[in-house]
């Protein structure tokens, strides 16, 4: 059999082609970075808390897991640095418009850590 460098070429394409892509079809939930999750969601990394239903050969294709923004009274993470930065979020998501993170238990001022999403007002 004789490959040309076009058939060589063509077979490698189509194994990009057959990668599967975050946020859709068997991988649909699962983001490396919140762009790949629905509106009002974003993509938290996995931890040791995870609940991962995946098998090991696509694991490798994601970092993390679609959450919903978080609404009053769900776990948050404190975080000085700007949100526009973060792609994924290492405890949870931000909490939704109109909510913002309080601090909970004696963490000093201007330092990160959990929190729980408040109403605004």
């Amino acid at each position: 059999m004789i490959f040309t460098p076009l058939s060589i070429l063509l077979v490698l394409l189509a194994g990009a082609l057959a990668v599967p892509a975050p946020g859709r079809g068997a991988l649909a939930g699962y983001c490396n970075m919140s762009e790949d999750c629905k509106a009002n969601e974003c993509c938290v990394s996995f931890n040791r808390y995870s609940v991962v239903d995946l098998s090991p050969d696509l694991k490798r294709f994601v970092a993390g897991k679609c959450e919903p923004l978080g609404g009053p009274g769900a776990a948050c993470y404190v975080s000085f640095a700007p949100q526009i930065l973060i792609t994924r979020y290492s405890f949870a998501c931000p909490c939704l418009k109109g909510a913002f993170c309080s601090k909970s238990g004696r963490l000093p001022p201007r330092v990160d850590g959990p929190g729980v999403c408040k109403a605004v007002g």
